[in-house]
């Protein structure tokens, strides 16, 4: 059994908004495609560590594919609870 939970309003509202175009449209995308897309980018600002590290996870299909699973899971969670909790 779901608790149901309290939501603030600015989530109430972000909830009840239109999903993003860009988002309607990787719905579509296979598990291998979403991976085959994906590249992880953050600031490196010189940092050739960061950026050696940035470009290895962007060159592992493995990793990336356990990413996406991950992101596909919490977004699974999240829709449970955002519908639990207009529910209330």
């Amino acid at each position: 059994m779901l608790r149901r939970m309290a939501i603030d309003k600015e989530t109430a509202e972000r909830i009840d908004q239109p999903v993003a175009e860009e988002a309607e449209r990787e719905i579509l995308l296979t598990p291998a495609e979403a991976v085959e897309r994906m590249r992880i980018n953050v600031p490196v600002r010189g940092n050739r560590k960061l950026r050696t590290l940035v470009e290895r996870v962007n060159d592992d299909a493995q990793l990336k594919a356990w990413w996406h699973v991950s992101n596909v899971n919490a977004d699974a969670d999240t829709s449970v609870v955002s519908f639990t909790c207009r529910r209330s």
